[in-house]
């Protein structure tokens, strides 16, 4: 080997070691155009991938380029690659190669592909027979089912929840023999000129504010020996229930005839069971105890 082929060599191992650590998130903007959702994958990707991630976004333009998601693309430092000007929808195809691209010539071996498309699947599992790790972000209702094997994580978003709001505090009234605080309103005048006295208005009652419910320490160690029993789960990814119940009575975890989906019912804190109505199908495992 010349010097010249040697340098070039170590040259791009140099580059693909640098390129290792930093995560890319390609995003199918066709499923995923919610501001508030896609702040969220970028978010959730960043912590695991770490700080500004590669993010290239695949759609049509006229979706990309649309007035309410430019401030978006902005926050995520994004890179827009729209489709071809073809009667057929070139998405997913420029994703696949957008993928494949950053991994041979950037060395990129952490992917987060944002769709949920089972189209992807097959990428999915090229990209980890090559040494990548590959998350998942989907929505519902558009996961297709069993698609937990072909990932090593997935994140599946039934629906954002509302940020929290704290509760109202309640203003002190002013004499112990007060029920009700009033507010008075503008004085208004008669017909006659003369002034008539302002009208008490209720002031709104606070409402009080729900309990947090609090995790004991019995329902920590139970969910645990459960945990313990299975292969490693992480937070928020999903899995088959069929294939739960062989490891956890192995275990000794699962006892009895009751439906198996019963058992993590138990705690709603940490397993939510999918669908959340109808016939049992998944898990998903929501925290660590």
């Amino acid at each position: 080997m010349t010097q010249m082929h040697a340098a070039q060599a170590h040259a791009a191992q140099a580059h693909a070691a640098f390129n290792t650590g930093r995560g890319a998130l390609l995003i199918d903007a066709d499923n995923f155009h919610d501001p508030g959702q896609l702040r969220a994958i970028h978010g959730q990707f960043s912590q695991h991938a770490g700080k500004h991630p590669i993010c290239h976004v695949h759609g049509a333009a006229k979706l990309l380029y649309s007035d309410g998601l430019k401030s978006v693309w902005l926050e995520l430092g994004a890179q827009l690659i729209p489709c071809l000007p073809l009667n057929k929808n070139t998405t997913d195809a420029a994703l696949v190669v957008d993928a494949m691209r950053l991994h041979f010539q950037s060395g990129v071996r952490r992917f987060g592909i944002a769709s949920g498309d089972a189209d992807f699947a097959p990428l999915s599992l090229v990209l980890r027979e090559l040494g990548c790790e590959v998350t998942c972000f989907a929505r519902l209702s558009i996961a297709f089912e069993a698609m937990v094997p072909f990932y090593d994580r997935v994140v599946r978003f039934d629906a954002l929840p509302a940020p929290p709001v704290p509760p109202p505090v309640a203003t002190p009234q002013p004499a112990a023999t007060a029920k009700m605080a009033v507010q008075p309103s503008p004085a208004q005048p008669s017909s006659t000129g003369a002034v008539k006295p302002a009208a008490q208005v209720p002031a709104p009652v606070a409402p009080k504010a729900k309990p947090v419910p609090q995790i004991t320490a019995a329902e920590r160690e139970a969910v645990r020996k459960i945990l313990a029993t299975l292969p490693k789960w992480n937070p928020h990814t999903v899995r088959q229930l069929n294939q739960l119940g062989t490891p956890l009575r192995d275990g000794g975890v699962k006892t009895g005839s009751a439906p198996l989906h019963q058992l993590f019912r138990k705690y709603p804190a940490f397993f939510t069971v999918l669908p959340v109505s109808g016939q049992a199908k998944q898990v998903r495992l929501e925290r660590l105890p």
